[in-house]
């Protein structure tokens, strides 16, 4: 009996990895294909590709867009070109007090130029 329901034990642990295993596999499936269909239907800014995230940021005239795009896109080189293309000085200064090194260091660069 005590035997039977070590089994039993076994078995039901093993079956709850499998489950585990397999809601972990459908979670990273679904994740995948959230991202795809952002990039394809999403908004330009969403996509996981810098270069149409750059494109759309050097189409960008909204100075208050382009300080989110400075203070919150993943790639430093997205964030640079957004504040390559701002010009106001308040804007600037805001920036440069930011902690992105790269971002802040331009948003100086170009208040010194002002």
């Amino acid at each position: 009996m005590l035997s039977e329901l070590i089994a039993l034990f076994f078995k039901v642990i093993f079956s709850l990895f499998v489950f585990a295993v397999l809601i972990l596999g459908l979670m990273n499936l679904f994740s995948k294909i959230k991202r795809k269909l952002t990039d394809c239907f999403g908004h330009e800014l969403d996509n996981s590709d810098e270069k149409i995230r750059m494109a759309y940021v050097m189409k960008l005239d909204d100075e208050e867009l382009l300080k989110e795009i400075a203070f919150n896109d993943y790639d430093e080189y997205v964030a640079f070109h957004a504040v390559e293309r701002i010009k106001s000085k308040s804007i600037l200064e805001d920036i440069a007090e930011s902690d992105r090194f790269i971002v802040s260091r331009e948003a100086e660069r170009k208040l010194s130029e002002l």
